[in-house]
């Protein structure tokens, strides 16, 4: 990116910032998405145009959100790849020409999660409401409420909260 485009972009997020009331930092960050009120988007970021973020939600440097819905109050570490593409592997061919008009499922990730560093989540899984991505996980199946999950596969691991039973 050369120096004009570079000093263009920081002008226009640092508008969209004052104007929006967030605090966008990385370039890669794009401004048509959908960001809550006080959601922070570090350095070296790449949030696609059909992103939602809730309020007070952050993500730290380096991560990547496509195609996906994030509520508020979430932690999104570094390194994170949230709805990767997925390359057909029952087609003629893996590559992405072999899949026509495919429709990619949305993740939906729910309030209050924290998603820990070097995660991916791939295409239409969906994380219930405050729950626990440890770290380098690949999370390939739906997520429930207050679940705690690591590994690769990302299996079950304990309930965030005790049981009160």
């Amino acid at each position: 990116m050369n120096l004009a485009v570079t000093l263009y972009k920081r002008l226009k997020i640092k508008l969209f910032n004052k104007h929006n009331g967030t605090i966008i930092k990385s370039l890669y960050a794009n401004l048509k998405a959908e960001y809550g009120k006080n959601v922070r988007i570090d350095e070296g970021t790449y949030v696609s145009q059909d992103v939602t973020i809730g309020d007070q939600s952050y993500v730290n440097a380096n991560s990547r959100l496509q195609h996906c819905d994030v509520g508020k109050y979430c932690s999104i570490s570094s390194n994170v790849n949230i709805n990767p593409y997925n390359h057909n592997m029952r087609g003629l061919t893996t590559h992405p020409i072999g899949d026509g008009d495919r429709e990619r499922k949305r993740v939906v990730i729910g309030n209050d999660v924290l998603i820990s560093l070097n995660v991916v989540i791939l295409e239409g899984v969906h994380i219930g409401n405050g729950a626990v991505i440890g770290a380098g996980a690949i999370v390939t199946h739906d997520v429930g409420d207050f679940e705690v999950w690591g590994g690769v596969p990302a299996k079950f691991i304990h309930y965030r909260v005790p049981d009160e039973s």
